[in-house]
């Protein structure tokens, strides 16, 4: 469905959520911070923006936090798990 003739607030979560990847994506810089970013995505759409993120991110340093452990393994991701209080890393 096309959205550009909505408002930010007339999105709905997983949309909002992928126009924020999309920002990520256009602004650049060299370290990208995500926290539950593809929090509200379905599987399909999850994968194929973590797709998209792999070949645009390719040299970057991402920092992404999550709850979802299989979503920084389907990243390939080095995992820190952390825990607490106090926090530690295991």
């Amino acid at each position: 469905p096309q959205a550009f003739d909505k408002y930010p607030r007339e999105l709905s979560g997983g949309m909002r959520r992928r126009v924020a990847l999309a920002r990520l994506v256009g602004y650049g810089g060299d370290v990208w911070l995500m926290g539950e970013a593809f929090k509200g995505l379905d599987v399909d759409s999850k994968h194929r923006v973590m797709d998209a993120l792999r070949g645009y991110g390719e040299k970057k340093l991402i920092l992404m936090v999550t709850h979802e452990e299989e979503d920084a393994r389907y990243l390939d991701a080095h995992i820190l798990q952390v825990s607490g209080p106090p926090l530690r890393v295991d």
